[in-house]
């Protein structure tokens, strides 16, 4: 554990390791004893290094057959990539060689008579054997591909290596018969001599302006719709200085038949500790049939105007992460749906005015993904949120919210199949108004719905299979499970042309959850199911995206069948 350790090789009798590790840039060989086994993974304190830390970077050391000598591959300045030999306490006892070829990948034989190792010396990769009492050289193979870490078998009748093709690397063996190898001449450096020579160069100093590298390279067009706003058109964008002391995202869009203008930025300083965010919008927000009485219903568009300011603490490890989050908002809603709907009209009232909340948030990570991953596939992510509405800083209103969200990735025996479970559960305390502390249903067209833990900042509880904001109440609930699964790995892109698409990846899920102002009510529960296909591209050389396709269907009261759209950019969010 903390040690950087790579390359273990057994000693003879499988008492200790040998092994390599790192530290800013140097490394060192280093000794573990294993005869007793561990309860613990060793540290530096459990550790023997048996050479000083150095510029020379070892790599693949391996024990002689009678654990007296270590065979090491050595990498040194001026291009040399050699192999040494060295004495169990990491004394060096002598070069096999010393010029440019690039050798590597050194084993014994089982007699410890002969060096197996790897080499361009003949403008490939082949595979090579040193007799270290004549120190005569021989080649072993001839392939016009790359041949790689020899290994022989314990009997030494056998080599296996490792052999590159247009498939790829396979594991190949051969007859280790000395006498079908071909002698080869001591190895003729073709390269010219390197020299370094001083010369002075004037330099200026000055402090750091993270401007010229801050302005947006990309630029994507969008849009969105609302009934009160009608369509509206725009872009969004990003930037982030050469050092990532500074990022942003911003989307902006306007309406040509209502004049009405969207926008939305986020900005992170992450030049101290703890990170800084600052975030401000304004857009529409709307509540699918809250304007109902007897006789009409009709849906309520408000408008939010935001600003949010937050500090993140990051407690990171290697295998998991812990953040503590501290926040300040600042939100003024506003009606854009005229009142009331119909006359007389004897339903609620939305309300209007300002939040201003404090809030605190912790959230808990140890997911993991891979290369070829379509989703997390292990481990779990957990957010739990307290946030204070309270007049005394400037709210309208009075309210205390708490919320828990766990989000639990089951890897399947198949490969790269996964099953996510999610739970949700919040609730408030202190005043009422209609638009109601959570509001359940619909989903999002930016933004990523199925992986990102809801913030205690959010009202809305995306349901798919419903209208937005349907369910509305001091309480909030939510559970959904999802089948993940490959469909198709494309990892190509028209020419050099700004656009890759890797790969094509699809879901089945069941969601349930519903909304309430008081009493709990397990047959309440809205329930829903639906599809999806999903492709994971890079747009602009850089920015990846994830692009959703499906279908959801509700299957309780309020129920829609909806086309699922959606665009997730994590580094625009």
């Amino acid at each position: 554990r903390r040690l950087r350790a790579r390359d273990p090789n057994p000693s003879p009798d499988g008492k200790k390791l040998v092994f390599v590790t790192s530290k800013l840039g140097k490394t060192r060989l280093a000794l573990l004893d294993v005869s007793k086994g561990r309860r613990r993974p060793a540290r530096e304190e459990d550790i023997t290094y048996i050479t000083e830390e150095s510029e020379t970077l070892y790599e693949t050391p391996r024990f002689s057959p009678d654990g007296s000598r270590i065979v090491v591959g050595v990498r040194q300045s001026g291009g040399y990539k050699d192999i040494w030999i060295l004495d169990s306490a990491g004394n060096k006892i002598e070069e096999l060689m010393h010029d440019r070829a690039n050798d590597g990948g050194a084993a014994w034989s089982p007699d410890g008579k002969v060096v197996y190792f790897a080499s361009d010396r003949t403008g490939i990769f082949n595979l090579f054997a040193c007799e270290l009492e004549t120190k005569k050289m021989y080649q072993i193979t001839n392939v016009l591909t790359g041949a790689f870490a020899p290994t022989p078998s314990p009997d030494g009748k056998t080599l296996v290596f490792s052999s590159y093709s247009a498939r790829g690397f396979d594991i190949h063996m051969r007859p280790a018969d000395s006498a079908a190898w071909r002698q080869v001449e001591p190895y003729t450096d073709p390269y010219p001599v390197v020299t370094y020579a001083d010369k002075p160069v004037e330099t200026l100093k000055s402090g750091y302006n993270p401007l010229p590298t801050l302005l947006p390279r990309f630029w994507l067009p969008w849009f969105w719709y609302s009934s009160e706003s009608s369509t509206l058109f725009g872009f969004m964008t990003m930037g982030q200085d050469a050092i990532q002391r500074h990022s942003y995202s911003l989307s902006a869009l306007y309406s040509p038949k209502t004049y009405r203008t969207w926008y939305s930025f986020d900005y992170v300083y992450d030049g101290m500790d703890p990170t800084l965010r600052l975030s401000a919008s304004d857009v529409d927000d709307t509540f699918s049939e809250l304007l109902t009485d007897p006789t009409n219903s009709a849906d309520y568009v408000q408008r939010d105007r935001t600003l949010d300011v937050a500090l993140v603490f990051p407690l990171l490890r290697l295998q998991r992460q812990h953040a503590l989050v501290a926040g300040y908002r600042h939100k003024q809603i506003s009606a854009l749906t005229s009142l009331p709907p119909s006359t007389p009209y004897l339903g609620p009232v939305p309300a209007q005015g300002i939040l201003v909340s404090g809030r605190a948030q912790y959230l808990f990570n140890n997911t993991r993904e891979y290369g070829n991953s379509i989703s997390p596939e292990g481990g779990r992510l957990v957010v739990l949120g307290y946030e204070q509405f309270d007049r005394q800083i400037g709210s309208d209103f009075n309210i205390s919210k708490y919320t828990a969200d766990w989000h639990e990735y089951l890897s399947l025996p198949v490969k790269h199949h996964v099953l996510h479970a999610r739970a949700f559960a919040g609730a408030s305390s202190g005043d009422s108004y209609p638009q109601g502390a959570f509001a359940l249903g619909g989903d999002t067209v930016l933004g990523n719905v199925l992986d990102s833990p809801l913030p205690i900042d959010a009202e809305t509880v995306f349901l798919r299979g419903y209208p937005a904001n349907a369910f509305r109440g001091r309480k909030a609930a939510l559970a959904s499970l999802e089948y993940r699964f490959p469909l198709a790995t494309i990892n190509a892109g028209p020419g050099n042309k700004p656009i890759f698409f890797r790969r094509v990846h699809g879901a089945v899920f069941a969601e349930t959850g519903n909304a309430w102002d008081a009493g709990f009510h397990a047959s309440n529960f809205k329930n829903s199911v639906g599809t999806e296909g999903r492709l994971d591209m890079f747009l602009a050389y850089y920015v990846p995206v994830t692009l959703r396709i499906g279908i959801a269907a509700g299957l309780d009261e309020k129920r829609e069948t909806t086309l699922i759209f959606g665009l997730w950019a994590p580094l625009l969010f």
